[in-house]
């Protein structure tokens, strides 16, 4: 069995128990909520339980993110970590517990910009949700201020001129947390999930603490742990993306183009455009960029195509890894020496380019800058069969040492 196996094997009954163990919580705590209502400790029992579940989930959270030791994952830990605070803070108070939540859900709307892909569409889906919930809202606050008028005054002024406003902004800014949060999450189905429970459960949190609505207290709690839940088991499944395909090079060469940044494209995909197999996939991505162009090249990577670097060798050579893009090696080339194009090499210092190893293949419109040690056509498809075994990306290079 391989480590691979393993390790798969261990997820499933590790997310097998977290699963059996929320449920048989939230069985006890609905049994109990209306069963023990009288007893002397059913407080307390009921203070204790909570943080048992939280410290269970937040272990089995942090286990899985040290298995998968991803920036998506550290950043929900964080994450977790508030929303377990704000749970445990909703025992004493619920009102308090409600900045908490907000704080959580910005934290991790900020993990899913930084980690996801998150599309143009997207956006617009945000904002038109959030106008026509602010649209709703307003339309009814006359008689939303009615239902709190006669919440024993709740509230001793009315909603009306500039409160209502006030009150419509904040609104509109909380729905549209919400709905950030929820949309965003759409590139996830475990993030997904989660973001519906807990949607629905801080609906039901806000009308309970406005006393709207009255007895849902433990709803919420239920709804949170649910929710929690698949936030921890999202950490155990991070399939990565394995094979890089001839559109997500096509993609990587256009803004690599519109950045007006120089880099070549080498190793497999070199060879693999070179023979026109456009059809082709392999386990990465090579450029070779401009070492005078480092910050800019870094600053692209991984804050405009969210690249996480996992392997940092600075400024010769840098593997990276995005969900959308999947793996990239990038190695810095010093262009315009006074002896031509030089490679960075860890062993050997530099090393002079042939100019003869630099061209560009042309597909459709594009063109695309590429380096390898020989023709094309033909000649490219028999060096890649040659080539299939060598696990060195551009192991040609040896010959110029």
């Amino acid at each position: 069995m391989t480590r691979r196996e393993i390790l798969d094997k261990q997820r499933d009954s590790l997310i097998s128990i977290l699963v059996l163990i929320t449920l048989v919580y939230l069985v006890f705590y609905s049994i109990y909520i209306v069963m023990a209502t009288e007893w002397k400790y059913y407080k307390m029992v009921e203070m204790m339980s909570k943080t048992f579940m939280d410290v269970v989930i937040f272990i089995f959270a942090a286990y899985g993110t040290y298995l998968n030791p991803r920036m998506r994952n550290m950043i929900l830990l964080e994450t977790m970590f508030i929303y377990a605070c704000a749970n445990e803070i909703s025992s004493y108070f619920i009102a308090l517990s409600g900045p908490f939540y907000i704080a959580g859900h910005i934290l991790l709307i900020y993990n899913l910009s930084q980690t996801g892909r998150i599309r143009k569409i997207q956006h617009f889906m945000v904002i038109a949700l959030t106008t026509a919930t602010a649209v709703l809202l307003f339309s009814m606050m006359d008689t939303i201020n009615m239902v709190l008028q006669r919440k024993k005054n709740l509230i001793p002024f009315e909603i009306s001129g500039r409160t209502k406003y006030a009150v419509l902004i904040l609104l509109g800014i909380y729905t549209m947390i919400l709905w950030m949060k929820l949309v965003y999450s759409l590139g996830n189905r475990f993030y997904w999930m989660s973001a519906i429970f807990f949607t629905t459960s801080d609906i039901i949190g806000g009308l309970s603490i406005l006393k709207i609505l009255r007895g849902q207290k433990y709803t919420v709690v239920l709804l949170y742990f649910v929710a929690i839940m698949f936030y921890a088991i999202s950490t155990y499944n991070c399939t990565e993306k394995e094979v890089v395909t001839f559109r997500d090079v096509f993609i990587l060469n256009h803004r690599f183009k519109k950045s007006k940044l120089r880099y070549f494209i080498y190793g497999k995909w070199a060879l693999n455009l070179s023979a026109n197999l456009f059809t082709a996939q392999t386990g990465r991505y090579e450029i070779a960029y401009d070492v005078d162009e480092f910050d800019e090249m870094k600053t692209l990577l991984t804050k405009k195509l969210k690249f996480e670097v996992r392997q940092n060798q600075f400024p010769v050579e840098a593997e990276l890894y995005s969900e959308r893009y999947g793996y990239l090696t990038i190695h810095g080339v010093y262009f315009n020496t006074e002896s031509g194009i030089m490679w960075l090499s860890k062993e050997s210092g530099l090393i002079e380019m042939d100019e003869d190893y630099f061209r560009t293949v042309h597909y459709l419109d594009y063109e695309i800058p590429c380096l390898f040690p020989v023709g094309e056509g033909d000649e490219a498809l028999e060096f890649l069969k040659d080539d299939e075994e060598d696990d060195n990306p551009f192991n040609f290079m040896s010959m110029k040492q």
